[in-house]
């Protein structure tokens, strides 16, 4: 057995705890590098996914058109860095991902699973 840190407190495990811990911790790490950022999926939402760039013109901190600095502030309010918006209800594809094997994954694996607000609130054409 050995110890390991895990939510700065020093618990005894088996070696094979502390390699779940590690892979869990190695799957934060990634899924953190490839996740875009609040302000990114903004932009993409609001340029209707790319296709107006001019509209997400920045301007200093702030966009140039006055309707994106507003649907910013609202984006921001409705949703901070590093919080997601998720549905009252767990979809179909979240009650699956709540039943993985691994039990220290689950949170993880349904936020993946759950919805993005960008793709069920479409803008409209």
């Amino acid at each position: 057995m050995t110890s390991t840190a895990f939510d700065d407190q020093f618990a005894v495990c088996t070696p094979e705890e502390e390699e779940a811990f590690r892979a869990i911790e190695a799957r934060q790490r990634e899924a953190e590098i490839v996740r875009p950022s609040q302000r990114e999926r903004f932009e993409r939402w609001f340029s209707d996914q790319g296709k107006w760039p001019q509209s997400v013109e920045r301007s200093g901190e702030g966009y140039r058109l006055m309707q994106a600095n507003d649907a910013w502030l609202t984006w921001q309010a409705a949703c901070p860095e590093n919080w997601q918006a998720v549905p009252i209800d767990p979809t179909a594809g979240m009650m699956k991902a709540l039943w993985l094997d691994d039990p220290f994954g689950r949170h993880s694996a349904m936020l993946a699973a759950a919805p993005k607000p960008e793709e069920v609130c479409k803008s409209p054409d």
